[in-house]
């Protein structure tokens, strides 16, 4: 019976990407969650659903980009459940805030938006399903059985062609390992190791049916997550597995250089206990992890290869995309049903999936100790006042910001002098070249330390932020543009940006509930502005207590910019932090007639000097999604 159920869902969505539930009872306690990724075509539409979800649970839906994808609560719906539209091309962060009880808990869903589908389901969108209708929309494709006697029903006909496969998951990416950087085969994902250079793990277990990727029974995997990196002789792949650990647990890697390799040139691993020099499972309370080495050769930055990850649970296999999903006709019961196929990743390349190979995160992961710190904060004479804001509602300003501090500009030997003949940290990102068309304008140059370079320290109760950019042209205050609204645009006038995440959990959304923090600096007015919650409003500063900053101007060569945050905690060395650094690089423009207000909202004269965007250079994003996903952070570790 639980077959023949199977065989009528699958039928229904057999030319399309299927996303279902598991459900039973044993899933019933568990904590609720949101598909990580999702996608849609302009102009269509996809259902969002928080899974797992208590009977009292109230769940609030927000778009972190209205303007790429819209989300609208489906308020009958019975479990919490949201429409998202795709207005134009891009991604968005589909933010859904959940509450039972005591129970308080973000979840994100990155959603994708795609060019416009084409006519006739040309591409249907992960996530969404469409049952055809009456007997396959009133057709009798060739091929399908011929019809029962007259006094009986019609039998369903069987559509032709009948498709083979469902499309596999999207493809996952590896990070080269970076210079001087190591992993080490313990089944262990620590601090210290090259993993953390890889910003978020993949999830082996979203938009996908549970059912079409395991064979051989059932299985008690309630999560799986997996991150890779490479170099010029090896493949590395991490796997955390949540389920309650058994002794015949184990996880096979299978990897060839492309989806034509030969059933000889397809190299795989099982890994089962930690017994191997290369490949180790070690078990914990909720799970286990592995990690596995794998010979790679003849490879570079931009190429790719095939690979599967395969969980093995007794005689039951998970596999992410190696799939069971060819499906059959059944005559005689007149419906389709799921063929229980063999894994074929062993032995044929096509059922493999591609991983991308990404480039290294080439970029100094140290913030240097000093001793100096009653020194610096004599000599910064911090204090509490109320920052200089570009907008008129100066009266809210300490309320928004109570962290932000005035402090006089101090010596920079004291950031120069701890790092000695260490490299300064170098913007090696230029993530938006040709902003509205202004790549002429920009200025500011990636991988140049003539251009813009700075540095971090810390002592025990302090982080210490000094940027040092190189820029003949700095804009004009930030002014009210028209773009859809009047709205203040500090990122269009020349400004750095500093991202901290000190207790390094790098989740994928700012929180009230985490310490993840964005500050901003103007340079012309020496404007502040900060964010830590993906929540409305998203100002604050909280929780930290002390964000003191300053800026000199040199006029015609540049500016630098001094920050001091006080610590939550104290800290010590070998504590590793996550943060990013950003330049936005600006220059100066005209006004036209009508387009911007001053900050009290006065129409600015045409010809007027206002500022504009030419691009940003950041030290380790490469997405310039920092503003809003803070698992794009670099990391950070304190040494002395």
């Amino acid at each position: 019976m639980r077959a023949l159920k199977k065989g009528i869902a699958i039928a229904l969505c057999a030319a399309m990407v299927i996303t279902v539930a598991p459900a039973g009872s044993a899933d019933a306690a568990k904590k609720p969650k949101l598909k990580a990724k999702a996608s849609v075509a302009v102009g269509s539409t996809i259902k969002l659903t928080v899974k797992k979800a208590a009977k009292n649970a109230k769940v609030k839906w927000k778009s972190s980009n209205k303007k790429v994808a819209k989300v609208t609560k489906n308020k009958k719906a019975k479990k919490p459940t949201a429409t998202v539209k795709g207005v134009k091309e891009g991604s968005a962060k589909i933010t859904a805030t959940y509450k039972a009880g005591k129970t308080k808990k973000k979840l994100v869903c990155k959603v994708t938006v795609t060019g416009a589908t084409a006519p006739n389901g040309g591409g249907q969108n992960a996530g969404q399903t469409t049952a055809p209708t009456g007997n396959n929309g009133g057709t009798n494709p060739s091929g399908a059985p011929s019809a029962a006697p007259s006094k009986g029903p019609s039998p369903t006909p069987k559509p032709s062609p009948t498709p083979s496969n469902v499309p596999k998951n999207e493809s996952l990416s590896a990070t080269k390992i970076a210079t001087n950087t190591t992993v080490t085969i313990d089944g262990k994902e620590s601090a210290d190791d090259a993993w953390v250079d890889v910003f978020a793990a993949s999830d082996l277990m979203t938009d996908r049916t549970k059912e079409s990727g395991v064979r051989g029974g059932e299985t008690t995997v309630t999560a799986a997550n997996a991150k890779m990196m490479w170099d010029d002789s090896a493949f590395y792949v991490l796997v955390n597995v949540e389920k309650a650990p058994k002794d015949d647990d184990s996880v096979t890697i299978y990897l060839a250089s492309d989806n034509k390799a030969a059933k000889e040139d397809i190299t795989s691993v099982t890994v089962k206990d930690d017994s191997a020099e290369d490949a180790k499972l070690v078990k914990a309370e909720n799970g286990y992890c592995v990690e596995a080495k794998l010979p790679l050769t003849g490879k570079e930055v931009g190429d790719s290869v095939v690979m599967d990850i395969q969980i093995n649970e007794g005689s039951t296999t998970v596999n992410y995309f190696d799939t069971r999903s060819k499906m059959e006709y059944n005559e005689e019961t007149k419906q389709f049903e799921l063929k229980d196929e063999t894994v074929k990743a062993g032995e044929d390349a096509s059922v493999l999936g591609a991983v991308d190979l990404k480039p290294a995160m080439e970029q100094p992961t140290t913030a240097y100790y000093t001793d100096k710190e009653e020194e610096i904060l004599a000599a910064a004479a911090v204090k509490k006042a109320d920052p200089v804001y570009a907008d008129s509602d100066a009266d809210k300003i300490s309320e928004l910001y109570p962290a932000a501090h005035n402090m006089t500009w101090v010596d920079t030997k004291y950031w120069t002098d701890a790092y000695g003949d260490n490299p300064s940290i170098e913007f090696t990102h230029a993530n938006v070249p040709d902003w509205r068309g202004n790549a002429e304008k920009v200025e500011l140059q990636a991988n140049n330390r003539q251009s813009a370079q700075a540095y971090t320290i810390w002592s025990e109760n302090y982080l210490y932020v000094l940027f040092d950019i190189k820029d003949t042209d700095i804009s004009p205050a930030a002014v009210k543009r028209d773009n859809g609204g009047w709205t203040l645009e500090h990122f269009s006038t020349d400004s750095v940006e500093f991202f901290l995440d000190e207790d390094f959990d790098h989740p994928g959304a700012y929180s009230p509930e985490t310490d993840e923090i964005q500050i901003r600096v103007d340079v012309s007015d020496s404007a502040f502005t900060c964010k830590n919650n993906a929540e409305e409003p998203s100002e604050g500063t909280t929780p930290f207590d002390v964000i003191a900053y300053a800026v000199q101007k040199n006029e015609g060569t540049g500016y630098m910019v001094e920050m001091i945050i006080k610590f939550q905690k104290a800290h010590a060395e070998g504590d590793t932090m996550g943060m990013d650094l950003q330049v936005n690089d600006c220059y100066t423009a005209e006004a036209t007639e009508g387009e911007a207000q001053d900050k009290d909202g006065n129409d600015i004269a045409a010809g007027t000097p206002i500022p504009a965007r030419a691009g940003t250079i950041t030290a380790y994003d490469t997405t310039n999604n920092a503003y809003a996903d803070p698992s794009c952070f670099g990391r950070i570790k304190l040494v002395k």
